[in-house]
């Protein structure tokens, strides 16, 4: 009875069975084929990113995945396919273009590079990756670039122009130095310009700024340099110097642009005076104001023309004593008004050279007058008795100055001894006196009974000169024969 109760008991259902075997079947069949297509997926990029570049593959900007490198190479030089090389200089721009110097870009190593470390097995790995950065591999030439930037105008040196530093001129309007900043120039630094074109084409920059980049060489000095500063204070203390020469009754003073000629400012602005433009300068006064030596047209009272010379009278400046007169005024800087230094003087000086002026004594020896003028007044005519010219003591015709103004002696000569009141000598022993043991003046009396060569007066008349004239007071005797109109 119990075995039949158990058997009573158990029961299976077949179907139900045979169901669940198929669903575990299905279940299994559904995750092989899926791990199987995963496994293909996975094939199929392992094999696409060994071939290719990885999914989420970018390189500088671009997206290479799934290209090849040729394809990614391509793409990236096209960027530099037109690529050329612009120099600008201060004065225009060339260009440099790659045929000329066999030059060529590509990021095919670099590419190359990037690709070899991808791993295909992990190509996964590359979809959220970073941007990749290639650098462009550069070749070219650089015996061509060098032959080609030689040929550029601007980078040839018969075209430089050489740098000037600032200079230290002189404003003839406000009469005082001032800095004129120089010409930079175009000289350019050739070895540092190679360099940097090199460089900007080994980074493909497509423009090189010549100047911008401190190729030209600059002055030494700008104008702001403390050193010239200080050395046009200098200079202005040299010219604001009064120096002034008394040339008989004319002021000639040194202008300050012919002192500041006499400066030498050196290549790091030291000013000195120069004793060899001093010199110069003296030299240039002396062409200008000797009148020793010279013909002269005196106009007679009655405005006849008298060409004369004189071995005694007029300006001769003593070059080697004023030279370094005037270059001790000016090393000292201290204002002067003092004659220059002469080795011969004269009386007067005017703008045209005239160095009698209108203060002198005239002398007709033909008709034995004599005419005093001071500051073109004629203070008297009178009559004169000249050297006799029977005797040989003729009086001689000429442009001289008297050489004293003595009163009260006694004029000795071989044969004769005679005491005068007034004596102006102003020919060696030939002058001007008074004749009281004269009774008669004038005429012919010279041609006989004339003096030893002096001009006799009558004694109001010779006291009358002897208070207006001075010592250098200049004489002009003449024969009319000498007169032209």
């Amino acid at each position: 009875m119990k075995e039949n109760d158990i058997s009573e008991e158990v029961f299976v259902d077949n179907n139900a069975f045979i169901q669940h075997k198929n669903k575990k079947k299905t279940i299994r069949n559904i995750v092989i084929i899926l791990a199987a297509l995963f496994v293909t997926a996975y094939g199929v990029m392992v094999f696409l990113s060994y071939k290719y570049f990885a999914p989420g593959t970018r390189i500088n900007g671009v997206d290479c995945a799934f290209k090849d490198k040729n394809e990614v190479v391509e793409k990236l030089d096209e960027k530099y396919k037109d690529y050329k090389l612009t120099l600008k200089f201060k004065n225009g721009e060339s260009v440099i273009y790659p045929v000329n110097i066999d030059y060529k870009a590509s990021f095919g190593e670099a590419v190359d590079s990037i690709k070899k470390k991808q791993n295909p097995f992990l190509w996964f790995i590359y979809i959220f990756s970073d941007d990749n950065e290639a650098e462009v591999h550069v070749e070219f030439d650089r015996d061509k670039l060098k032959k080609t930037l030689d040929d550029i105008p601007y980078l040839k040196e018969k075209n430089m122009i050489q740098p000037e530093e600032p200079k230290i001129i002189f404003n003839s309007g406000t009469q005082k130095a001032e800095i004129q900043d120089g010409d930079k120039g175009t000289l350019i630094d050739k070895d540092r310009a190679y360099k940097l074109c090199e460089e900007r084409l080994n980074a493909l920059d497509k423009t090189l700024d010549i100047y911008s980049t401190s190729c030209y060489i600059e002055p030494k000095f700008d104008e702001n340099a403390d050193q010239i500063k200080e050395a046009v204070e200098k200079v202005n203390s040299y010219i604001s110097t009064k120096i002034k020469y008394d040339y008989g009754n004319t002021v000639v003073e040194v202008p300050a642009e012919e002192i500041f000629a006499m400066l030498t400012i050196d290549d790091i602005y030291d000013v000195q005076v120069s004793r060899e433009k001093v010199y110069e300068y003296i030299n240039a006064l002396s062409r200008m104001y000797d009148t020793y030596g010279t013909d002269r047209v005196f106009r007679t009272h009655d405005g006849r023309r008298f060409i004369t010379n004189s071995e005694t009278y007029g300006f001769l400046l003593d070059k080697d004593a004023e030279a370094d007169a005037l270059y001790t005024d000016i090393v000292n800087r201290e204002d002067v008004e003092r004659e220059p230094e002469l080795d011969n003087w004269a009386y007067s000086l005017d703008n045209q050279g005239d160095d009698i002026g209108n203060s002198y004594v005239e002398v007709n020896l033909s008709q034995q007058k004599v005419y005093l003028y001071k500051e073109g007044q004629l203070i008297f005519e009178c009559d004169c008795v000249s050297g006799c010219v029977a005797e040989g003591h003729t009086t001689p015709g000429g442009l001289f100055d008297i050489d004293a103004v003595i009163y009260d002696t006694v004029l000795e000569g071989e044969d004769y001894s005679s005491p005068v009141k007034f004596w102006m000598p102003f020919n060696g022993g030939i002058g001007f006196h008074d004749a009281t043991w004269r009774s008669e003046f004038g005429g012919n009396i010279y041609v006989n009974n004339g003096s030893h060569g002096c001009v006799n007066l009558p004694y109001d008349y010779a006291q009358i000169l002897y208070e207006n004239v001075e010592w250098g007071f200049p004489v002009i005797c003449y024969w009319e024969s000498e007169l032209s109109y």
